[in-house]
Parts: structure tokens; sequence; C-alpha cells
């Protein structure tokens, strides 16, 4: 449970979100990543943390968080696939 949380707020961070990591608090303007992390990690993480089966809420925030983050291009299917996984839980 607890690396979900990690992994959430590790994306949070390097993605300029709000509810970034605590660790990173007093580092957010190096943590953030100029260009956010390629999409195909975020995809890969997203769906990694949501079949942990725990903390199904926080994926589902993280991908509405990141709807609004510009130029970033998700899989239409992703939330579908994720909404999906965290209701067979």
């Amino acid at each position: 449970m607890r690396e979900c949380k990690d992994a959430v707020g590790f994306i949070r961070s390097a993605m300029g979100l709000k509810d970034a990591h605590p660790r990173l608090a007093q580092f957010i303007r190096f943590a953030q990543l100029p260009k956010g992390l390629p999409s195909d990690l975020l995809v890969e993480a997203l769906e990694g943390v949501s079949q942990q089966g725990k903390e199904n809420s926080l994926v589902i925030t993280l991908l509405k968080d990141l709807k609004s983050v510009p130029n970033l291009r998700l899989p239409a299917q992703l939330q579908l696939r994720l909404t999906n996984q965290v209701m067979r839980k």
C-alpha cells in the first residue's frame, strides 16, 4: 500500500501536479520534469498501481489530474481499463 502511494506521489511530483510526494515538497522545483514523464511510462505505472488492488481512488484521481496536463497524450482506452480493474477488485 505504501508503495502505491509513493508511486502516485512521485508521478505527481514529476508532472507538477498538486499533492506531490511529501519527501519532494521542498525540492518540487527540481522534482518537476520540464517535459513530464513519457506517456508510455505513465500508462505502465498507472496500470501497475491499479493492479495492486489498493489505493484505487488514488489512481483514478491521478488519471483525472493528468488529463489537465498540456500536451500529454494518454490512450483513450486507459480510463476504461483502469476503471474495469478497479471494479474487479
